[in-house]
């Protein structure tokens, strides 16, 4: 669950909601959705869309800054290698992480969503799935939502001969490319959510 309900909304508009926080910029990416942006003094900014050139495997080197301040009308960033200094508009900035102009570094997930598909008392291993719902060995979806305004999914299966522990079966492949620290942060997150639906996550 997130602790930013409690937070005024400025402004928002069709694609995001910017919310009034002096020290930190959040904005939930798609109002209604879990998907958000966080940026923290500290916190890096880099220009264009950093998750996405990773995808497609663009390697280029981008300006990138390291936020030093954040008021409520502008943020404040050092480049990184040097310093230099660039003062954004505060929604100037924002807007610009919501369209891909800029992006931000993932350092934690706030959100996880965990999902059955399936059921143990509608499961036969003998039976053929038929029509649109499902029968089949039931297992569970994880959705992290990270905050650089993008998701990451893990899927588990269950142990066999349980109906509450699991252990992990297949998971995005951006989650391999996680630094050690996001790596474990992302394991905490989902192992606390896990348990909370009343799963026991196995380590293998």
């Amino acid at each position: 669950m997130s602790n930013h309900e409690r937070i005024d909304s400025r402004y928002s508009d069709s694609d995001a909601e910017y919310q009034t926080t002096p020290e930190e910029l959040f904005i939930v990416v798609r109002p209604g959705r879990p998907m958000y942006i966080r940026v923290s003094p500290g916190d890096r900014i880099q220009e264009g869309d950093a998750f996405h050139r990773e995808r497609m495997g663009e390697t280029r080197h981008l300006p990138t800054w390291e936020v030093t301040e954040i008021t409520p009308s502008h943020v404040l960033g050092r480049a990184v290698g040097s310093d230099e200094e660039k003062r954004w508009d505060r929604e100037q900035l924002e807007r610009g992480l919501v369209v891909g102009r800029y992006s931000t570094d993932l350092t934690d997930f706030e959100r996880i969503s965990v999902i059955q598909t399936g059921q143990w008392g509608e499961y036969d291993e003998t039976r053929e799935q038929t029509g649109t719902r499902y029968n089949g060995r039931p297992y569970v979806t994880v959705v992290a939502y990270g905050d650089n305004g993008e998701r990451y999914g893990r899927r588990y299966r269950f142990v066999e001969g349980t109906e509450d522990r699991l252990e992990l079966w297949t998971q995005d492949a951006a989650i391999d490319r996680f630094r050690d620290e996001v790596r474990a942060r992302l394991d905490e997150r989902v192992r606390a959510e896990l348990a909370a639906d009343g799963y026991t996550l196995h380590d293998a």
